[in-house]
């Protein structure tokens, strides 16, 4: 005689699957078949025009395409339909410049202080027109938290300069970038299941996963 549990094991496998059984594909496959829409926001459209013809390219071309077209862009970037805050960049741009001289002259930087002194290419590179109008869309077009975050922002930026031109720090947990979302965004996969160490060990590649993320 079979056991019940038999019996309904024998049910099971004779049952017919709603859900066709399908190979899960690794990051690899997803990204080798990707097809990258332009980005208006982070890669400029002339990286990806000649690509586009060919109907995709590999992560290694889009990386380097985005870094190509970044150092070629313009001073006045296209304007997206949410710039709305248009009257607000110049404003904002000063504000935050001014803030940064009245921290420097009044000697409030610290530790930070002989890396300004070093060399500053932070603050012209997080004044652009682009980023300026990326901080006012994060905030609504609040001048006074834009001057916030994007002082916050570069101060972060000056004290990890050393992780951000290298790229590299110890890994922690599965972070890692996949590519991106409907809206063209890019889409950071976390396993949290995966980390073996404290969160302030892994904030470093945090930063560099976000990071990648906007190279992308």
């Amino acid at each position: 005689a079979r056991s019940v549990s038999g019996d309904l094991k024998q049910q099971s496998q004779n049952r017919p699957r709603k859900v066709p059984l399908v190979r899960r594909q690794s990051s690899d496959d997803i990204m080798e078949g990707f097809n990258y829409p332009p980005n208006l926001t982070l890669v400029p459209e002339e990286a990806n025009s000649d690509r586009r013809a060919h109907g995709s390219f590999s992560r290694q071309d889009s990386f380097r395409s985005a870094l190509a077209g970044r150092a070629a862009q313009t001073a006045n970037p296209p304007l997206l339909p949410e710039d709305v805050h248009e009257d607000k960049v110049t404003i904002l741009g000063k504000d935050v410049k001014d803030l940064w001289r009245q921290r420097i002259s009044k000697g409030e930087l610290d530790d930070l202080e002989e890396k300004i002194n070093e060399d500053f290419h932070e603050l012209e590179e997080w004044t652009s027109l682009e980023t300026l109008r990326r901080f006012l869309r994060a905030s609504g077009g609040n001048l006074e938290e834009s001057t916030r975050m994007l002082t916050k922002a570069i101060e972060i930026r000056v004290r990890k300069r050393e992780l951000f031109s290298t790229m590299r720090s110890k890994v922690g947990i599965d972070m890692r970038v996949i590519g991106r979302d409907k809206q063209n965004r890019p889409t950071i996969y976390w396993c949290a299941q995966s980390q073996k160490v404290s969160l302030a060990e892994i904030i470093p590649q945090v930063y560099l996963s976000f990071e990648a993320a906007t190279r992308l």
